[in-house]
């Protein structure tokens, strides 16, 4: 294919995104929240937009930078794709698709997938010393969920499955059946950044274990890991359902059952509440009070009695309900830094979107609405004209934070409007 023939399909492409950008406007014109958040939704749509990279070097399809404005974020990243993906099928699903298809490019033969790739390798090599939490399931699924595109499931299903094995044969240290994060060069940082939340204080005090050659794992159980896993066993089965493989299916639905109440019982406290990462051996709790605590609501893994507690220091003004609730870290704590302090204090909007999902799944509808009413309003610029969708933001000041016209944050935004 020539240039200038590469060039005309990606002008029709944007032609496309024009209608489509209208379409989203009238679906979420059609929820209450439509006409107030005009400004917002199409801001989100061209942060999106603007971010959207055609293939380059050794990318074979297209995708969204996580920000242009940011020289070192001038690739993509797996777990930000996944997000990026969940948003974009709701208005353009052929991005969508290709947005998880370019990571998959990079998985090797066991399952493996590289944690960020890059168009030009002159800026930063691909990183390939540790992956990403696994949601590739749960975006695949949310896209298939609007356009019932079954040759996308059949050309998926088969990677994702191998790389949700992966995860058991390199990053289950005691073969017990809960995964921890790790590197595959044995090196601690790698390990940290394999849970996306790079400086987190739940890592402050982790070790390396070795597994077995190029693999290796902190010498904690993560609850977040694990309950991403567990959706993803849900959403493998659907696709195997869909694609009448009936007795993988049913393998999916008997391992998530299993693996749920393991969950219950290993990473929740009743004491204090709250569901926390454990030593390799399940029997210590990591006691930090982060976001990971409400993604068992979100992965509907908590018993309703467990999720009851997490809610009442999800809305608590000392701990998460701050100015921009649903931050990263309690403001109880004594290393909370809601300035700079990255994965240690300010808000990320998918953890909160998370957070709020998890209290719809409960029922807790009007603390839901509570939390994205705060998230949508008091985060600085973002009904405004003119003013860039952030990385995160100060939970106390609502402060912009981090990289401009930043993707997942805007694909949050998204969701969250349409949120039920």
């Amino acid at each position: 294919m020539t240039i200038e023939m590469i060039q005309k399909q990606y002008e029709l492409r944007i032609q496309e995104k024009a209608s489509q950008i209208q379409m989203i406007h009238k679906n979420l014109a059609e929820s209450r929240r439509a006409p107030e958040y005009e400004n917002l939704i199409a801001k989100a749509v061209l942060t999106l937009q603007n971010n959207w990279r055609i293939p380059a070097g050794e990318l074979k399809h297209s995708g969204l930078f996580p920000s242009y404005h940011y020289i070192w974020f001038h690739g993509f990243w797996a777990w930000d794709s996944w997000k990026h993906a969940a948003a974009l099928a709701h208005y353009d699903p052929v991005l969508a698709k290709e947005q998880i298809k370019v990571m998959f490019d990079f998985q090797d033969d066991e399952g493996f997938i590289a944690d960020c790739v890059f168009r030009d390798t002159t800026i930063e090599n691909h990183n390939f010393r540790n992956t990403k939490p696994p949601l590739s399931a749960w975006a695949a699924w949310a896209v298939f969920q609007q356009d019932r595109d079954v040759n996308f499931l059949t050309e998926i299903y088969p990677k994702i499955r191998r790389q949700h094995n992966w995860w058991y044969s390199h990053r289950d240290h005691d073969g017990d059946g809960l995964c921890e994060y790790g590197s595959t060069d044995g090196s601690l940082i790698a390990a940290k950044w394999e849970s996306g939340m790079d400086n987190a204080v739940r890592f402050d005090h982790s070790e390396i274990l070795q597994n077995g050659e190029g693999a290796f794992s902190l010498n904690q159980e993560s609850v977040d890991l694990n309950a991403y896993l567990y959706i993803e066993k849900l959403r493998l089965m659907d696709m195997a359902e869909i694609l009448q493989k009936h007795h993988e299916a049913k393998a999916y639905a008997r391992a998530a059952a299993e693996l749920k109440i393991q969950m219950q019982n290993q990473f929740y406290d009743a004491d204090t509440g709250w569901f926390y990462d454990t030593s390799i051996d399940g029997g210590t709790f990591i006691k930090v009070l982060g976001c990971e605590g409400w993604i068992p609501l979100w992965a509907q893994v908590a018993t309703p009695e467990q999720a009851a507690a997490v809610r009442v220091k999800m809305m608590d003004p000392n701990h998460f309900f701050t100015k921009v609730p649903f931050q990263t870290l309690s403001a109880s704590h004594p290393d909370f830094n809601p300035e700079g302090g990255y994965w240690r204090g300010p808000t990320w909007l998918d953890q909160a979107y998370f957070g709020v999902r998890g209290l719809h799944k409960y029922g807790y509808d009007q603390d839901a609405i509570a939390a994205t009413e705060k998230l949508l309003h008091n985060t600085e610029g973002v009904l405004e004209k003119g003013k860039s969708i952030r990385e995160n933001y100060n939970p106390l000041t609502g402060a912009g934070l981090g990289a401009e016209n930043f993707s997942w944050s805007a694909a949050h935004y998204l969701l969250l409007m349409m949120a039920k």
